[in-house]
């Protein structure tokens, strides 16, 4: 049987990830970190604070946290549908060989 999921502390996870609590907080409030804050959240907090480390206003994060989480499905979607990721040239269409060939 699974353990159940230890919920951290607003201020346990600020330690931890070196930010404050008032900016946890606003990530919560915005949508970008659960409210049930666990282990699982804090590689997502420290993504976060490396992309608003580069300049990316929370916008901008929400927009990447999306699109990664998409890209994530798709590839989970693609590996259960059984495709490979390094398919042979000689298997590709023409178009898609040539684009290949040319970049």
């Amino acid at each position: 049987m699974p353990m159940p999921k230890q919920e951290l502390t607003v201020e346990i996870v600020a330690r931890r990830v070196g930010v404050s609590r008032t900016t946890v907080r606003r990530y919560i409030r915005r949508g970008l970190l659960r409210e049930e804050l666990t282990e699982a959240e804090l590689p997502r907090l420290r993504r976060i604070c490396r992309l608003r480390d580069l300049g990316v206003n929370l916008a901008g994060v929400e927009i990447i946290l999306h699109m990664r989480r998409q890209i994530l499905e798709l590839q989970a979607e693609l590996a259960r549908l059984g495709w490979q990721q390094s398919r042979p040239r000689a298997s590709l269409p023409p178009t898609e060989a040539k684009a290949e060939k040319d970049t």
